[in-house]
């Protein structure tokens, strides 16, 4: 700066540069005025403000490609979620659908053990019957009424019509009183063919409502390793469009920090430039007080 000023003002601001506090420029003291302390001597230059504003000019380009760039990101990630959208609808109505299924595949597979059970028991009941019929039927000579009735008839005929001995007479009656307490027998014998007619239709309609439910299964098995097939192929496009969004977020968060530090570098260069010029301005103050 000093080689800017007037020679005599130059002159002047030495001579205070080197004066002890307090003393007048003819080497006496006054009491009252205190001259203005000069540390330096230094010229300060104008800052460049033309080189400023290109620096800033070309920063802000910088920034504003960011900003494009960061909109196709923006625009991406859009695109990205939206199909992504209608992706996460049809898989969540796929897995309803597949959860559907699976429930009414465990309601028939409960069905179908309740039957079988049933079926078991049915068939426990049938043979326990079957097991009495034979047993009944191997301590009978005849197996209807109308038999018994025919034979006893022949007996109590031949008992009134032949001359027999005693003893004979009694095997005869025994024999009477055998077959009509055999009457019980075969009337439980019949009640017993009755209810193994009637279990073996219950059997067989058991059988039947398994075979449904077999065949019902067979059906839905079929239904959810189709539906599987949808689901793994709808996961597989899921799991790719989750594999491009990190990528693009990634891509997104760097963007923002090197868009970042430009807007750093340009505050930066306006502080610095607002510090230079304000030093610029004090040095012009300090110059213009020596010259009035």
């Amino acid at each position: 700066m000093v080689s800017c000023l007037l020679p005599g003002v130059q002159a002047k601001i030495a001579n205070l540069a080197i004066m002890p506090p307090g003393a007048a420029e003819d080497g006496r003291a006054t009491a009252n005025e205190i001259p203005p302390r000069v540390e330096s001597a230094k010229p300060v230059a104008r800052p460049n403000k033309s080189e400023f504003d290109a620096k800033i000019v070309a920063l802000n380009d910088e920034v504003q490609d960011f900003n494009e760039r960061l909109s196709e990101v923006d625009a991406k990630i859009s695109e990205a979620k939206c199909s992504g959208g209608n992706q996460s609808e049809e898989l969540r109505e796929a897995r309803a659908t597949m959860k559907s299924l699976r429930e009414r595949k465990d309601a028939i597979m409960r069905d179908r053990a309740e039957i079988a059970t049933l079926q078991k028991s049915a068939k426990a009941s049938l043979d326990s019957k079957i097991t009495a019929g034979r047993s009944l039927r191997a301590e009978l000579k005849y197996t209807s009424p109308e038999d018994i009735e025919k034979k006893i008839a022949s007996l109590e005929k031949r008992q009134a019509t032949t001359s027999m001995s005693l003893k004979d007479e009694k095997v005869l009656l025994k024999e009477i009183d055998q077959l009509k307490q055999s009457k019980k027998l075969v009337s439980h014998l019949a009640a017993n063919n009755d209810s193994i007619s009637s279990e073996r239709k219950s059997s067989q309609s058991i059988s039947e409502h398994l075979s449904a439910k077999n065949a019902e299964l067979d059906v839905l098995k079929k239904k959810i390793e189709e539906q599987k097939q949808i689901l793994d192929s709808l996961n597989e496009a899921n799991s790719e469009r989750r594999a491009v969004l990190p990528a693009l977020f990634k891509d997104k968060d760097a963007l923002r920090k090197e868009k970042q530090a430009k807007v750093e570098t340009i505050k930066a260069l306006r502080a610095e430039f607002r510090t230079l010029e304000n030093e610029f301005r004090r040095t012009q103050r300090v110059e213009r007080q020596f010259i009035t």
